[in-house]
């Protein structure tokens, strides 16, 4: 294999993922939306406990497009009266595509009658499809499905875009964490978990209200850098509505603390796989890693990383033990080349 590329994209370096598998190029640019990418969750429900008729937990379908998993999440607790926190979710999904992902609440919480195969808006649908008996975790989310859709601009892009599938069916990818883990509009959720982690409440309230990324929509940079705040811009809102810093802090930790901490524990993992890469190659990625939060993470694996961070390992205490394959590779993938389209499955 030849020699991995390094950071092709500014999202890349803003979100920890140095190596990619090959410099090979399409010359068709691929813009991400609801038409052209389409994401469905893999559920275990066996494991689960899925059941018709009986179970702790509702489980909902959720069909959404445009929008990203915890805004139509919130959506749901204003209009369904659940106190925040109680919509279990297995996995973010990227706000530009169109998703179909499972939602759990406890039956006590939400009584089915309540959700009867209802459009919300244009954009988010719900429906129950049943109940499961345990408490539903990461650890259920078997995979996801997806379908990517590119429109073919160069007839030469076909060739290329088979030699780049055939490369990553023969030796995968880094798992990384993605683009949506840390925000594509403003990458910055990790940074916000770090800042919280060490206490740096100065550094936490001037990113999350004012800082700028080239991705954000204009109105929202020009906003910020006014000191004016848009209704879409909604934790910033609420955050400042709070009169007592003191107050302001602990509202945005409860609403967004184990979001913006698991954002940096990605961020470090991220981290790992560029050092694995570096020290053993594309082959040390056939083992599994740990997160931070695993006893025999620090001394291991992430001793290095963090003396460059900065961060002291007691701060990490609280952190939940994880283990993650290094390499991802995707299972029966298909390419179609259908009326000018290149479709991947």
């Amino acid at each position: 294999m030849n020699k991995p590329c390094i950071y092709p994209h500014p999202l890349d370096y803003a979100a920890g993922i140095k190596y990619c598998l090959t410099a090979l190029k399409a010359k068709t640019s691929y813009i991400i939306n609801p038409s052209s990418f389409y994401v469905e969750e893999v559920v275990d429900w066996a494991k689960l406990g899925f059941s018709k008729d009986r179970g702790q937990y509702v489980v909902l379908k959720l069909e959404k497009k445009g929008i990203d998993t915890l805004s139509a999440i919130s959506k749901m607790e204003r209009l369904y009266g659940l106190p925040h926190g109680n919509l279990v979710f297995l996995g973010l999904k990227d706000r530009d595509a169109t998703a179909v992902q499972y939602l759990f609440v406890r039956k006590e919480l939400l009584k089915p009658s309540k959700v009867e195969n209802e459009a919300l808006t244009d954009k988010l649908h719900v429906r129950v499809i049943g109940y499961c008996r345990g408490k539903p975790r990461r650890k259920h989310l078997l995979g996801n499905r997806f379908r990517i859709t590119i429109n073919l601009d160069n007839s030469n892009d076909l060739y290329i875009v088979k030699r780049i599938l055939r490369l990553v069916v023969e030796h995968g990818l880094p798992s990384y964490y993605g683009y949506q883990r840390f925000g594509i509009k403003r990458s910055n959720s990790h940074l916000l978990g770090k800042y919280t982690l060490l206490g740096r409440l100065d550094l936490l309230s001037f990113e999350l209200l004012h800082g700028v990324y080239p991705y954000e929509a204009k109105p929202s940079i020009i906003g910020r850098l006014a000191h004016y705040f848009f209704p879409a811009m909604s934790y910033e809102r609420r955050y400042l509505a709070e009169r007592d810093l003191g107050k302001a802090i602990s509202r945005l930790k409860r609403e967004t603390h184990s979001i913006f901490i698991s954002a940096y524990a990605a961020y470090l993992y991220n981290l790992l796989l560029n050092k694995v890469i570096e020290r053993k190659g594309w082959n040390g990625l056939k083992e599994r890693y740990p997160g931070i939060g695993c006893q025999e993470a620090y001394e291991r694996f992430y001793r290095e990383i963090l003396e460059i961070e900065s961060v002291l390992p007691a701060k990490l205490l609280g952190f939940r033990c994880w283990y993650r394959e290094g390499a991802f590779k995707p299972l029966n993938i298909s390419l179609h080349h259908d009326n000018g389209k290149i479709i991947i499955e």
